[in-house]
């Protein structure tokens, strides 16, 4: 998409500004995420991430065919994109440990990260093969199509988990307390440990410093 950008606007302020509306859910709603998940069956809030991708990325494929593309539905569809992105990849990860036993988590994490790290590298591949023979819009229906493969196999795995779930959060302004608790919580506890907090605030400023890259790579390719 950043690509895609490019090369209807020539515009490097568009490109960026597109990579900023990916990550800001991030920055601005991680967190509330990450309590949700905490108490909520993370197979059915996978379930509705992967629906929404569906849904985004089909809309999008479907503006650029028939000619309704805009930077405006653009910037409204990856900001929606991200906040599935942003249900889906914490459920994921809190999922694990609860559909495998302790003694098998490493091994688990291990197949999980290798696998992450091919689909990053034939993905890109492919994505980039799928742009050049036959167009943007053919691989973001392509991705549409990952995403209902994706969707099928999440369906076959049992959900069983071994540990309980917190209890659900209460409705209304009740809820959102909860909620508020939980965050302060969570960023009492990364106060006190300061490896994992060291470990994020490294995290961070190498996240910052491939900004640039990001941004620059459409353009000199």
């Amino acid at each position: 998409m950043a690509w895609h950008v490019f090369s209807q606007t020539g515009s490097s302020l568009q490109v960026g500004l597109i990579m900023v509306t990916k990550f800001l859910p991030d920055v601005l709603l991680g967190p509330f995420f990450g309590v949700i998940v905490d108490r909520y069956h993370r197979k059915r809030l996978m379930q509705i991430a992967i629906l929404s991708q569906i849904f985004i990325t089909g809309i999008l494929a479907l503006s650029i065919i028939f000619g309704f593309f805009s930077l405006a539905l653009l910037y409204i569809l990856t900001f929606f994109l991200s906040l599935g992105s942003l249900l889906f990849f914490p459920s994921q990860r809190a999922w694990l440990p609860h559909i495998v036993d302790k003694d098998q988590l490493m091994i688990a994490n291990s197949f999980f990260s290798t696998s992450r790290e091919m689909a990053n590298l034939f993905g890109a591949l492919l994505g980039g093969t799928i742009v050049v023979f036959l167009g943007v819009a053919a691989a973001i229906a392509f991705d549409t199509l990952s995403f209902v493969i994706a969707l099928f196999f999440i369906q076959l795995v049992a959900y069983q988990p071994i540990h309980k779930l917190r209890t659900q959060y209460k409705r209304g302004l009740d809820g959102l307390k909860e909620i508020i608790i939980d965050m302060r919580e969570g960023f009492r506890w990364l106060s006190v440990n300061r490896t994992m907090l060291w470990m994020l605030i490294l995290a961070t400023v190498g996240n910052m410093a491939l900004g640039p890259i990001n941004v620059l790579m459409p353009m000199w390719i």
